[in-house]
């Protein structure tokens, strides 16, 4: 029995050494499942974390596009307004230019008015005192 002890006690220790190195094996196969699984989670947390980000991004280029929107509207409706706005100014001048020519006008046929008139009483005057004169020297002496 002896002899048959040491022939199986080779197949034995091999088997211990097949059953460790599985045992080694299995170990080194759930490290990797448990590194890999943590590997995973990172990269689910990663890509969760980049579109969340990039939903963040995208509202924040709508908002922007629509403030742009918004600032390029008021841009044209406040150069429509100015070009409104200088359209009446310059209205504005030709009727204060129009009624100082009617001003001035007036105020030169006032003048030539005064003038004739001035004119005219001062030729009544010498007409009266021509008058006066025929009839003074016309009085029997």
């Amino acid at each position: 029995m002896e002899a048959a002890s040491p022939a199986r006690g080779a197949p034995t220790q091999q088997l211990d050494t097949t059953r460790a190195d599985y045992e080694a094996l299995r170990a080194s196969k759930e490290r990797e499942l448990s590194s890999a699984t943590a590997a995973t989670r990172a990269l689910a947390i990663a890509a969760s974390d980049a579109r969340a980000d990039r939903e963040v991004a995208q509202g924040a280029g709508a908002l922007y596009e629509s403030f742009w929107k918004r600032a390029r509207e008021d841009a044209r409706l406040a150069a429509t307004d100015r070009d409104a706005a200088r359209r009446e100014l310059e209205a504005v001048r030709q009727e204060r230019d129009a009624a100082i020519k009617t001003r001035d006008l007036e105020h030169a046929a006032r003048a030539d008015a005064e003038r004739d008139r001035d004119a005219a009483r001062a030729r009544e005057l010498a007409m009266q005192h021509r008058i006066e004169e025929i009839a003074t020297d016309s009085t029997p002496r």
